[in-house]
C-alpha cells in the first residue's frame, strides 16, 4: 500500500497518481507558472537573469505540463488495460 491508499501497480494506483499530476498541473496553472516558461528561450519574466526562483518555476511548470500531456493519459489507459485484463484473468474458464 502506498500513501495515496492504493497499490502503486494497480488500477485505482493508476488512477490515483494520474488525478495528483492533474491537481498539481492545474495549481500550477491557477499560480500563473506559465508565465515563467519565457526561460526556455533564454529570457527572464523578471528582467533580472539571476533570478532563480523564476528559472525554477518555469522548469517545474514545464515538467508537470509534460507530465500532463504525456503521463495523464498514459496512467489512465494502463488502468483501463489493467482493470480489463484483471477482470477477464478472474473470469472462470468456459
Amino acid at each position: 500500500m502506498s500513501r495515496l491508499g492504493a497499490p502503486m501497480f494497480s488500477p485505482l494506483g493508476f488512477v490515483a497518481r494520474a488525478a495528483l499530476i492533474a491537481l498539481a498541473y492545474f495549481t500550477a496553472r491557477a499560480l500563473g507558472l506559465p508565465a515563467y516558461t519565457s526561460v526556455l528561450s533564454g529570457t527572464s519574466p523578471t528582467g533580472n537573469p539571476t533570478d532563480y526562483l523564476s528559472l525554477a518555476a518555469g522548469c517545474a511548470y514545464v515538467v508537470l505540463h509534460f507530465l500532463f500531456i504525456l503521463g495523464v493519459p498514459i496512467l489512465l489507459l494502463a488502468a483501463g488495460l489493467l482493470a480489463l485484463a484483471l477482470r477477464h484473468s478472474r473470469q472462470p474458464d468456459r
